[in-house]
């Protein structure tokens, strides 16, 4: 049998903020591949995109600080 909810208990569905975090991260990824095949400064390139994207993502404010 189902629950019924009423106005106080509504669920909240959390989505994570937009970013472009994710998209430079992969870059960093692709140019790290493609520099392990082709080009090692391209490798040193891609790891240093792939860590800056990284660090930022992980420093990205959540939004949920609002909730408490």
């Amino acid at each position: 049998m189902a629950k019924r909810q009423n106005d106080n208990d509504r669920l909240e569905i959390h989505l994570p903020s937009p970013s472009w975090w994710p998209l430079v991260l992969t870059i960093g990824i692709t140019l790290f591949v493609l520099g392990i095949v082709f080009s090692f400064y391209l490798a040193g390139l891609g790891l240093i995109v792939f860590l800056i994207a990284l660090v930022g993502w992980l420093r990205e404010p959540t939004g949920l600080e609002d909730h408490h």
